[in-house]
């Protein structure tokens, strides 16, 4: 029984960490974003992370209010705290209107510099848009 919980924690983990271990370019996380931006979502990667990029983890996490998916926002993001840590590894400050619950409210996210150019880390859910 032991031996089929470990086997079951390493495939979800397993996916996350071979992520993590990506290095990704300027290119590769502007065509990433890009896919969000046309009618078929790519599907968010095993616990949202996309790969490290200037050493640190770059996540895309979706946010959903009460009526999903009608409210649905994806932010590609480092996984670092908006401030002097986010500066020192070349990120910026993104802000967006997120939903929450029955409303919507701002957040700040530790944004990829190359990113913060035409919002290209924020994009919300259309009608026709579908996910690969």
């Amino acid at each position: 029984m032991r031996a089929i919980h470990f086997a079951l924690l390493a495939a979800l983990l397993l996916p996350s960490a071979a992520a993590a271990e990506t290095n990704l370019t300027d290119a590769d996380l502007l065509n990433f974003a890009q896919a969000f931006h046309g009618l078929h979502w790519p599907a968010r990667p095993a616990g949202g992370v996309v790969g490290r990029h200037h050493g640190a983890d770059v996540v895309v996490e979706e946010r959903c209010s009460d009526i999903c998916p009608n409210y649905l926002v994806y932010i590609i993001h480092y996984a670092v705290a908006p401030g002097p840590a986010c500066d020192a590894i070349g990120g910026g400050n993104g802000s967006a209107i997120v939903p929450s619950g029955i409303a919507a409210v701002p957040a700040t996210f530790c944004v990829p510099d190359v990113l913060l150019k035409d919002r290209m880390f924020f994009g919300h859910w259309r009608p026709g848009v579908r996910r690969l």
